[in-house]
């Protein structure tokens, strides 16, 4: 998402009955789709006996992917399935950045 609020710029017009009218020349927030492919897999090798760290060394925080950004950004993540920033088809991108649309018009136009 890009926050457009400081970049846009405000447009003016009077129509026929003398009615000042505004707008803007772009919306308040842009949401855009950046693919990332998975570059590598962390895994951890726990040996002995954790004890009180048992739990914060799960089964699922054994596994991590390193992603690489169409963009040449990188990020580590353990959990595709329950981050709000990664989707796993372009059709669920889409949907969620419709959603987000509806709710940004929903809050502008108060």
């Amino acid at each position: 998402m890009t926050l457009n609020a400081l970049s846009r710029k405000k447009i003016r017009k009077v129509d026929n009955d003398g009615v000042t009218w505004y707008r803007y020349d772009k919306e308040i927030r842009d949401y855009n789709i950046e693919e990332w492919e998975v570059t590598g897999k962390i895994t951890f090798l726990v040996e002995g006996e954790l004890n009180s760290y048992s739990t914060y060394v799960d089964e699922e925080s054994r596994v991590e992917y390193a992603l690489a950004s169409s963009e040449g950004d990188e990020a580590i993540t353990n959990d595709f399935f329950n981050d709000d920033e990664f989707y796993l088809t372009r059709e669920e991108a889409e949907a969620r950045i419709a959603e987000l649309q509806s709710r940004d018009r929903e809050i502008d136009n108060g």
